[in-house]
């Protein structure tokens, strides 16, 4: 949840306010807390007054040792109630209100309506109703009424003006009584000086937490990040004053490690691809000097058989010339006689 600064700022002023209330004032305060509205039912007062008792009086009176005379005062008018039967609910706002009659010292914040503002403060700020629309409303009312300030009028040309803007932090006091079209006069001047007391101061340190939460919602909304605590570090470290340098360094080495882890997978990938080439290459190669091998041995299967044909060939022709050379003999030897004769 992201709250207003004007919010957090009325909250913390409820919160520094009770730590200095004495244990009287704490239990009036208490009290004003649990009090239910003036038109709410009869049960919601009985509620209302044993949810103080049980969980604030019997408190306060197992720690009271000396009382002062108002504390009395404030045990007894508690325990009339207990002396009637069947309380009406006119007697419990009677009881409420003689109760709130003990209040004795200012609180922050005024009045709105006759009621302290601060009545609406909750300890769990999740829970407090915002109060900063109220602060102060009844004296801030009453000033206007001292300088003649109409309602939804602009303050110098008397026209209708809707006061629905402020000059500075979200409170009755801050709110632009003046229209655009028109200029502060002394007048004005003078009521905006007398409304400064009444004006809610919001300290830098909220505004800077509130512009945090804003920032943080806005990271988780644009972030991948996986690891919810990591990032969430990363989100506290960088609203402190010298975190955000270090975040954005952090991130920025991040960022160039996925890079260089990102080109170490891609030379990863280009050398798997190279070793698969080397690879294939190799296989191609053995597959290349398989069939070398066997051409060779082929070429030499053929020389030795051409050697082998040459070789028939050669002593074929030396059976032909034998056989040339015999019949040429045997041709000489028939025709001889016949020379001879004649």
């Amino acid at each position: 949840m992201t709250c207003p600064p004007e919010h957090v700022a009325t909250w913390m002023i409820g919160v520094q306010f009770q730590k200095q209330l004495d244990p009287l004032q704490n239990l009036v305060f208490q009290l004003f807390l649990c009090t239910p509205a003036p038109n709410s039912p009869k049960a919601a007062f009985e509620r209302a007054l044993a949810d103080f008792r049980n969980v604030y009086f019997n408190k306060y009176l197992y720690e009271l040792q000396r009382p002062s005379a108002m504390e009395v005062a404030f045990i007894e008018r508690l325990k009339k109630m207990n002396d009637i039967k069947k309380p009406a609910k006119k007697e419990y706002v009677s009881l409420f209100k003689d109760l709130h009659a003990f209040k004795s010292c200012t609180w922050p914040g005024g009045h709105r309506n006759g009621e302290p503002v601060l009545k609406d403060w909750h300890p769990d700020l999740r829970k407090c109703k915002a109060m900063y629309p109220d602060w102060y409303a009844d004296e801030v009312k009453e000033i206007r009424l001292q300088y003649t300030l109409t309602e939804h009028k602009c303050a110098v040309s008397q026209t209708r003006y809707l006061w629905t803007t402020y000059e500075g932090t979200t409170c009755p006091a801050n709110i632009k009584v003046v229209s655009d079209a028109c200029q502060h006069d002394e007048r004005v001047q003078a009521y905006t000086v007398a409304c400064q007391p009444f004006v809610l101061n919001i300290h830098p340190s909220i505004q800077h937490i509130a512009d945090s939460f804003y920032q943080m919602y806005m990271d988780m909304a644009h972030s991948d990040h996986k690891d919810v605590e990591l990032h969430l570090q990363e989100l506290y470290v960088s609203r402190t004053p010298a975190g955000q340098d270090l975040v954005a360094a952090k991130r920025y080495l991040e960022e160039q490690t996925a890079r260089l882890q990102a080109e170490h997978e891609c030379l990863q990938i280009e050398l798997k691809e190279k070793i698969a080439q080397n690879r294939h290459l190799n296989m191609v190669n053995r597959e290349y000097n398989c069939s070398l091998e066997g051409l060779t041995k082929q070429l030499s299967d053929t020389d030795y058989t051409l050697s082998q044909y040459k070789q028939a060939l050669y002593e074929r022709d030396d059976i032909i010339e034998q056989l040339h050379q015999q019949l040429q003999q045997q041709r000489t030897h028939t025709y001889a006689p016949y020379n001879t004769f004649h």
